[in-house]
């Protein structure tokens, strides 16, 4: 039954050859058989249309097909076939020479979902795929196996012309699932947000010039959070690319600015390379985006690759004890210290293939303890300490430098861990540092250190380490009378937060039952509506203070905020955290001005069935604008008016959007409604949207 490549055959031939008789003999599917018919040599020979299915028969083990099966691309391509066990065979180990050169043996782990069947075919006893020699490939078949072989599951995009041949693989590969986004930042977004809650690189398709873009604004977000991405563009075929073809241009000009690496790879055999590359490169301190172009042709070439997972670099290392001993000596003599803590505190331990991941707050907390030191942020995104530990002030307003001036006026030691010094909107050109106050600044990102303000000490160092050496050499340094200050100011600490917290729930409770609805009224409903497993992710804005008043994360992953500046990766955002956890209840508290950046999404929402709860925080207006318009002004802003910073004229009203994408939508304008319709949206199976017309007061000194 052997055949040359090109020649046909008919699914009546292929029978099992140990069959009895007619009635007994088994078939191979008719669509199985075209499968193997229609497929390229090149292909075959390295098995894509043959493993996932020897995969199926071994499930369901029918031996008979799967035999049939092997014998059918023995006689269609003889250049290779598989082996009894599953193994994949040259011709040449058959007649024990080599027709071309190999490209060397590939480990079965190397390439998860693709080339390791479960047990084998005779059963659990059967050894599984083991080694597998991979010649030769096309690029976008490279790019996939690489991909998959990081652990790839999910890709966010857009499509484009350029990506045909990426786009058209994509079916050879069921187990990656394409997030199919109506505009490129929605994808980054999705992306993002799915990124940092797995703690791994993300993988993003955009199209071309236009494409990338489109993009650029969230990935500009990824880049000021440290997000680790890997963003793929088409590019036009690169030997025609000097005639400057539609829609092509300078994408690695156009990404470099806002990556931490940007190249456009020629070659096929460069693909995997590259992706390893770039997912090393998005994954290491500090982590944030990178971008490959992909010309059409280097997909479509075929070359010999190297398929293996990412080796990630590992950047955790003991501390210096004699420097930590140096800062110690400084925290114990201080009276008024301070510990201002970032983001990368909580990314302290995020290596991508930990079994757990072991954040840096336990060491925060510690430290704080012992030392008797007050814990604040200025600019962060992640859960840094414990919402309701007695010492934890929260979050310091970061818009301009006045709040800031106010807390350090007293401080005679800043001690800054895994944050920027200081990442204002509006900073003056004076350090709000006072000239008395010791600085000193420990972080994992070389370039934070020392970029604005110059400390007294600074210290590359992982901020986990560091902070447990520290907390050990402060506890060595402490006198008996060093310790009685420390719990004092501990003492007197945390009887002023408990303070400031009681005073906000006062506040808050003489407009409980207005209309519209008051912000931590909304807030409290949404606490008392969740489930156990919830995870909130915001983009709340002007309203984020009353969201982590009434959340109070005593944990990682229940609050998780937008970052960057940009805005609109609320609702997009909200869909990659679920992807990401979907055990977990998510719900997205989204700010209405910038959900209409993504509005879209809600679209995503629906087709992939992505079962998030979205609560619209529908104020009417640019609040934020308004506000920063009345700092600007001071008491000038008295009768002056707010320039098209206004939503309405018409409304937007939210909940119609959402039908109209395929999502239940439904309006609040009560807060006595708000109870009931929280909890009917978080109970329904498949997304669901709240649109709450709130407050959106402005005062003016």
């Amino acid at each position: 039954m052997k055949a040359d490549d090109g020649a046909a055959l008919r699914a009546d031939e292929i029978v099992n050859s140990d069959a009895d008789g007619p009635a007994e003999q088994p078939r191979l599917p008719d669509d199985l058989v075209g499968r193997v018919l229609r497929a390229r040599p090149a292909d075959l020979r390295n098995g894509f249309h043959l493993l996932d299915r020897l995969e199926e028969l071994h499930a369901d083990r029918n031996r008979a097909e799967a035999e049939m099966l092997v014998q059918l691309v023995d006689d269609r391509c003889p250049v290779v076939r598989l082996g009894r066990h599953g193994d994949m065979i040259p011709s040449a180990s058959r007649s024990g020479s080599a027709t071309q050169p190999s490209a060397g043996p590939r480990s079965a782990t190397a390439m998860p979902g693709r080339f390791r069947a479960p047990g084998g075919l005779g059963g659990p006893s059967r050894p599984p795929l083991k080694e597998i020699d991979m010649p030769r490939m096309t690029g976008k078949r490279a790019l996939l196996e690489q991909l998959i072989a990081d652990g790839v599951r999910h890709i966010f995009g857009n499509p484009g012309t350029t990506e045909q041949g990426f786009m058209d693989v994509l079916q050879d590969y069921p187990q990656v699932e394409f997030m199919l986004a109506l505009h490129e930042g929605v994808a980054i977004s999705m992306a993002d947000a799915y990124a940092r809650v797995t703690r791994r690189p993300a993988f993003v398709e955009v199209h071309i010039a236009p494409g990338l873009g489109n993009a650029l604004g969230m990935m500009h977000n990824a880049a000021i959070g440290k997000t680790p991405l890997v963003v793929y563009a088409g590019q036009s075929p690169g030997r025609t690319l000097l005639q400057e073809p539609h829609l092509s241009g300078p994408l690695v000009d156009m990404a470099r600015p806002i990556c931490k690496w940007s190249a456009q790879i020629h070659h096929a055999h460069d693909v995997p390379r590259a992706l390893r590359r770039a997912f090393k490169v998005a994954m290491e301190p500090p982590q944030g985006p990178v971008f490959l172009a992909l010309p059409m042709d280097t997909l479509d070439q075929e070359a010999d690759v190297d398929i293996r997972p990412t080796t990630y670099t590992n950047w955790r290392g003991r501390v210096d004890p004699a420097g930590m001993a140096e800062v110690a000596a400084l925290l114990v003599a201080a009276e008024h210290p301070l510990l201002m803590v970032g983001d990368s505190v909580a990314l302290a331990d995020a290596q991508p293939d930990s079994v757990a991941l072991a954040d840096a707050q336990p060491e925060v907390v510690a430290l704080a303890e012992v030392a008797g030191v007050l814990i604040f942020e200025c600019y962060a995104s992640e859960f840094t300490a414990p919402a309701k530990h007695p010492l934890n002030l929260g979050a310091v307003n970061f818009v301009s430098p006045g709040p800031l001036k106010k807390m350090l006026e007293t401080c005679d030691l800043l001690l800054v861990v895994g944050a920027p010094i200081f990442q204002l909107i509006f900073p003056d050109a004076e350090s709000p540092v006072p000239s008395k106050t010791k600085l000193v600044q420990i972080d994992v990102n070389p370039w934070e250190i020392g970029k604005n303000l110059t400390p007294d000490l600074a210290f590359l160092a992982d901020p986990k380490a560091a902070l447990a050496e520290l907390t050990e050499q402060v506890r060595r340094h402490q006198t008996p009378d060093q310790q009685r200050a420390a719990a004092a100011r501990a003492e007197e600490v945390g009887a002023r937060t408990r303070t400031a917290r009681a005073r906000y729930w006062e506040d808050a409770k003489k407009n409980w039952d207005a209309t519209p609805i008051s912000a931590p009224r909304l807030m409290h409903e949404i606490r008392h509506a969740v489930p156990d497993n919830f995870m909130i992710f915001a983009e709340a804005i002007t309203n984020s203070a009353h969201l982590q008043q009434a959340i109070m994360p005593m944990e990682a992953g229940r609050l998780v905020r937008v970052r960057g500046g940009g805005i609109g990766p609320g609702l997009p955002g909200s869909l990659g955290a679920q992807l990401a956890q979907p055990d977990r209840k998510v719900v997205g508290v989204c700010s209405d001005g910038a959900a209409m950046y993504s509005i879209s999404a809600l679209w995503t929402a629906a087709h992939h069935k992505i079962p998030v709860t979205f609560v619209m925080l529908n104020n009417a207006a640019y609040r934020i604008l308004k506000l920063n318009m009345v700092e600007y002004l001071g008491a000038a802003a008295r009768g002056r008016r707010f320039v098209a910073m206004d939503l309405t004229d018409p409304a937007l009203r939210f909940d119609r959007m959402a039908e109209s994408m395929g999502v239940p939508g439904r309006r609040v304008e009560s807060p006595e409604e708000l109870a009931p319709a929280l909890k009917e949206a978080v109970a329904h199976d498949g997304p669901s949207l709240i649109d709450v017309v709130m407050e959106s007061p402005v005062p003016i000194p």
